[in-house]
């Protein structure tokens, strides 16, 4: 085993070996206790270049540099359009964490046709800009996490595609503009643990196809708006699970495509209006475990529309107020226990049925309408003329 190491050892240092720094970059000395920057060569990756301190950024670098690992340093507070892709073509890793970096102007990243990993954790960057991230077609992790992030442009993430980790964590996010993440697709991961904001806004996340898994545990979220999921389609998993979501407004899963499961596990939501499960047609199965739900006249609805909801997605529900009600579920309880009088306030929700995709059949009928040659559309111009030709008829 030992001869075995020894013999593995030489590869292992030709792989991985010190090496000058290119021109222009500051040489590995001490200043306040802290390296400057250091260099290697790493085998298949070309050039790492690894700054703890910078005053700031070199005119330019080795055309091989594949690796920048900035953190910590403070030379470069905003990130312009063109620079990086015009400093280092190559480069397939920038990590420029707690750097101090407070602005990301637009196409701040494009010509960089292979890179995988941007970090940029821990900055004070208040808004993304509409097309930050533009052209970035081999990206594997985007890393923001707790970077006081308030504002996410219209635009801004466009066409980010196939990416693995995608992670917003921490971030404030008050203001989330509609298409913020249009034409967004294949996320493994969209990652808004813990962020800051209490409500989602209607379209956030319009434009979000094929994403894997869109978390918000822990989060301060305490409200859906109505439509806040329109336009997302074929998603895994939607996690709320230990968020501080309380209120679901009517309509919040309207134009919601398909979805694999929704977790509301352990979230503060006592209560729900029937239209609050309106769109939630296209989604296999809802789990509302640990949510404290007030049973009470209320939820009068659930009673009496208990046979057009689909037992999938009212997994978990139990009720946990009041005492006589603990733990059995809402559904299952009999009209005369609730001893609600009021009958008329809940005909709104005789429409009401989560069993079949009727949302989904309706859009499809509207495109069909909208395509040229349609029969679809034949029959509404046949229509329209025949009532043209009544119009003139009577006219004269």
């Amino acid at each position: 085993m030992i001869a075995f190491i020894f013999l593995l050892l030489p590869a292992v240092i030709l792989a991985l070996q010190d090496t000058t720094c290119p021109e222009h970059w500051p040489t590995p000395e001490t200043r306040f206790g802290r390296e400057s920057c250091s260099c290697e060569t790493v085998r298949g990756t070309g050039l790492r270049i690894k700054c703890s301190w910078l005053a700031t950024w070199p005119v330019s670098t080795s055309s091989n540099t594949q690796e920048l690992l900035l953190d910590g340093t403070r030379a470069n507070t905003t990130i312009q359009s063109y620079r990086l892709g015009q400093f280092a073509p190559d480069l397939r890793v920038y990590s420029c964490c707690d750097c101090g970096i407070t602005s990301i102007e637009q196409l701040a990243f494009l010509g960089l046709h292979h890179i995988k990993t941007i970090r940029l954790r821990e900055n004070s960057i208040r808004t993304i800009k509409k097309h930050a991230f533009l052209g970035l077609k081999n990206l594997d992790e985007l890393s923001l996490e707790r970077s006081e992030i308030f504002t996410i442009e219209s635009q801004a993430f466009y066409g980010l595609f196939n990416v693995g980790v995608f992670d917003l964590t921490g971030n404030t996010l008050y203001d989330i503009q509609i298409n913020a993440f249009e034409n967004v697709t294949l996320i493994n991961q969209l990652v808004f643990n813990q962020i800051k904001t209490e409500r989602l806004k209607s379209y956030s996340l319009k434009g979000l196809k094929h994403i894997g898994l869109i978390s918000f545990t822990h989060s301060e979220i305490r409200k859906l708006e109505e439509y806040s999921f329109f336009g997302v389609e074929n998603i895994t998993t939607i996690n709320f699970h230990s968020s501080k979501l309380r209120d679901i407004l009517p309509y919040a899963f309207v134009g919601l495509g398909k979805v694999g499961s929704i977790k509301m596990k352990s979230t503060s939501i006592s209560t729900l209006t029937c239209e609050a499960l309106e769109g939630l047609d296209c989604v296999k199965s809802v789990d509302w475990t640990l949510s404290p739900f007030r049973c009470d006249c209320n939820i009068q609805w659930m009673i009496e529309l208990t046979a057009n909801i689909s037992l999938d997605i009212i997994k978990g529900m139990k009720c946990a107020s009041p005492y006589q009600f603990r733990n059995r579920n809402p559904f299952e309880l009999e009209r005369n226990e609730l001893g609600c009088l009021d009958e008329e306030r809940f005909m709104g929700c005789a429409r009401l049925d989560t069993r079949y995709p009727r949302v989904k059949a309706l859009e499809r009928y509207i495109d069909e309408i909208r395509r040229p040659n349609s029969s679809a559309t034949y029959d509404t111009f046949s229509f329209g003329l025949l009532f043209l030709t009544a119009l003139l008829y009577f006219i004269h």
